[in-house]
């Protein structure tokens, strides 16, 4: 009996780790189906910006991908050079609102992340409600901020996450 509760044991000891693994993953396909891997998204985003040139092609799959993996009701992006809107690519933003300069700097020289979440009452929430935007994110190339990325809320309706925001960043 000892010899076959030691054989046994080890049995166990040695299948439980892979065993363990392969009920996580189901599990979480059954529970956490919305869930995305970081990883796997920034591998996938970064295989895009090598595969593709044009700026327009580039943010529209840029877009989409990020729409798709993070279930983002919206996003936009909207670059600026000296001082100009340079460029909108939008997926359900009202362009009028992306094309008022005003409103789109009065954004951009805060210079950080905006999630209207975290804002106190003031104008930037304000514009932020008034457009249905929940997250702003600058866009940089080194030090110099070249855009925005602007997105919707979740269609999960929760809010973004410690993972969305590093992933974002």
């Amino acid at each position: 009996q000892l010899v076959i509760s030691t054989v046994l044991t080890l049995i166990v000891a040695f299948t439980f780790q892979p065993l363990r693994k392969k009920l996580e993953k189901a599990t979480d396909k059954i529970f956490f189906k919305d869930a995305y891997d970081p990883q796997t998204l920034l591998g996938d985003l970064t295989k895009i910006m090598a595969r593709t040139f044009l700026l327009k092609d580039l943010s529209r799959e840029l877009l989409d991908k990020l729409k798709e993996e993070m279930k983002v009701s919206r996003g936009a992006f909207v670059l600026l050079d000296k001082g100009k809107i340079f460029a909108i690519e939008s997926r359900g933003f009202d362009q009028l609102f992306l094309k008022n300069e005003k409103e789109v700097f009065l954004l951009q020289t805060q210079n950080k992340e905006l999630i209207l979440d975290n804002l106190e009452e003031g104008p930037l929430k304000e514009l932020m409600r008034k457009y249905n935007v929940s997250l702003i994110t600058p866009l940089k190339t080194g030090k110099e901020e070249i855009g925005l990325l602007v997105l919707g809320e979740k269609e999960s309706g929760e809010i973004y996450s410690d993972q969305d925001l590093n992933v974002l960043n």
